[in-house]
């Protein structure tokens, strides 16, 4: 093709277009202001989404730091509890031992 054909398709379908918009220029617009209200409701609804998410993450957040906090108290109480049942069974291991001892012999 040869660059004056080249030339006069390019200004062709530029001129093409040109009519085309100068010609429908109404639709054009109805369409451009539906399309923009239309990106403005989905750009409202993803912030909304954005915001639950992100008061979701916050309401995880605070319930896993009270869970670590009720964690770090109940700790020592239940250490002191084991500790107590450690002690329990080293007081009644020898008891344990001394009524097996009785019971082999009425075995």
């Amino acid at each position: 093709m040869s660059k004056t054909v080249k030339r006069f398709t390019l200004l062709s379908i530029i001129g093409g277009s040109a009519y085309y918009a100068y010609t429908h220029r109404d639709e054009l617009s109805t369409f451009i202001t539906e399309k923009k209200a239309k990106a403005k409701e989905d750009f409202s609804d993803y912030q909304n989404d954005i915001s639950r998410v992100a008061n979701s993450s916050k309401k995880l957040l605070d319930a896993t730091n009270r869970l670590n906090t009720v964690i770090d108290e109940t700790a020592p109480i239940i250490d002191a509890i084991n500790d107590r049942i450690n002690e329990f069974s080293y007081e009644i291991e020898p008891n344990l031992r001394k009524i097996n001892k009785k019971l082999e012999k009425y075995q």
